[in-house]
């Protein structure tokens, strides 16, 4: 009997939450559908620089566009290193318009890298981008030492 009762809770609970689902409000009934995909739209989340020269800062830069009805906000833009920065406009972005989140990158170290960068944006809302490449290293010397050199100096 306790079995039948477990039972039957498990599908009355699962239909009051599939009900629960349903009336969410919709565009049709009055209300706002707002979605955060919309909000801080990117034409794409990550970019590859390829192979870059150890020392040198590169940039990209990001473009983000605001595709719904609210006006958004970006609060703050956080990297995982220092090596990272980013750089945002901080006024308001209105509905329709957009803007351009710059972020460089200068290596101090060779090899392979994969940056995050977050984004954060109307209360509390996130949204990541991503950075990657590899460093090669750099001559220490922009030139290679010519040998015949010395045998010139020898000369009066």
């Amino acid at each position: 009997m306790k079995h039948y009762l477990l039972a039957a809770g498990l599908v009355l609970t699962g239909t009051w939450c599939s009900g629960q689902a349903i009336s969410a409000p919709t565009a049709s009934q009055g209300g706002s559908v707002k979605s955060a995909a919309n909000m801080l739209h990117l034409s794409a989340t990550v970019h590859d620089f390829g192979k870059i020269p150890q020392g040198k800062p590169v940039y990209h830069v990001f473009r983000i566009e605001n595709r719904s009805a609210d006006t958004l906000r970006i609060e703050h833009v956080q990297s995982s290193c220092g090596c990272t920065t980013p750089s945002y406009q901080k006024e308001p972005i209105a509905p329709g318009n957009s803007t351009e989140l710059k972020v460089g990158y200068n290596a101090e170290a060779t090899g392979l890298f994969d940056k995050n960068i977050t984004v954060y944006y109307n209360g509390g809302r996130t949204q990541s981008l991503y950075i990657r490449g590899n460093v090669w290293q750099t001559p220490q010397q922009s030139v290679p030492e010519n040998a015949l050199l010395n045998v010139f100096k020898q000369f009066p």
